[in-house]
């Protein structure tokens, strides 16, 4: 992908229906896919499915005899025990390289995140694209993992998907804990877009595909 440089996003269409080449109308591929399943299961019936993984928790990566190969520095003896990660204490830079060769911090489930992003602008656009072309709602949507978009308590740092849980929840209202989920928000605050098929952005904003 010429200058495109999203290294959770999802390489080509073939595998992800959301993907959008150059001058290919938002949502295009989706929809069709779900004409295709509306022959099988009622639209009304169907819930769109978006990733909310933790890609914000970093943990305790080393490289050994291979350099570009990045390894959890938990041992055997944990994996018996259920620990699987360690923290991140220390992350590679240009001062301690040499020190610390190998050592970084990384996101194990943040290369793992190929699926429809959880972005409210692209679920409401989507959720509109399909009525316009089918007449039909769907069931809504779901997502994967909870834990990337929980609320935390004060003091914590907030979670990656929990703001866009936030801006959807200005016309879903999904039951869900924190200030965003309160009548105040709902409110005070500016919604996002009306459930409506809309362009985002042109069609020279987007990347052009290589072959």
């Amino acid at each position: 992908m010429k200058g495109w440089a999203n290294g959770s996003k999802c390489p080509r269409s073939v595998d992800c229906p959301d993907f959008r080449y150059k001058n290919e109308e938002p949502y295009s591929r989706q929809v069709k896919l779900l004409k295709d399943i509306s022959s099988v299961v009622p639209l009304e019936k169907v819930a769109i499915g978006f990733e909310t993984l933790g890609g914000d928790v970093l943990v305790q990566q080393k490289s050994y005899a291979d350099p570009t190969q990045l390894w959890s520095t938990a041992s055997v003896a944990e994996h018996e025990k259920g620990i699987f990660f360690h923290e991140c204490t220390q992350n590679m830079t240009r001062e301690n390289v040499l020190n610390s060769p190998g050592t970084r911090c990384g996101s194990p489930v943040l290369e793992q995140s190929w699926g429809s992003k959880f972005n409210a602008t692209d679920i409401i656009g989507l959720l509109g694209a399909v009525k316009t072309a089918t007449g039909k709602s769907l069931a809504g949507v779901g997502t994967f993992t909870l834990d990337g978009m929980m609320w935390q308590p004060a003091g914590k740092k907030e979670r990656l998907w929990y703001k866009p849980l936030c801006d959807l929840n200005k016309v879903m209202k999904i039951h869900c804990n924190g200030p965003c989920c309160t009548q105040e928000h709902f409110d005070t605050v500016e919604p996002v877009k009306d459930e409506k098929f809309e362009m985002f952005g042109t069609a020279d904003e987007m990347p052009e595909f290589i072959q």
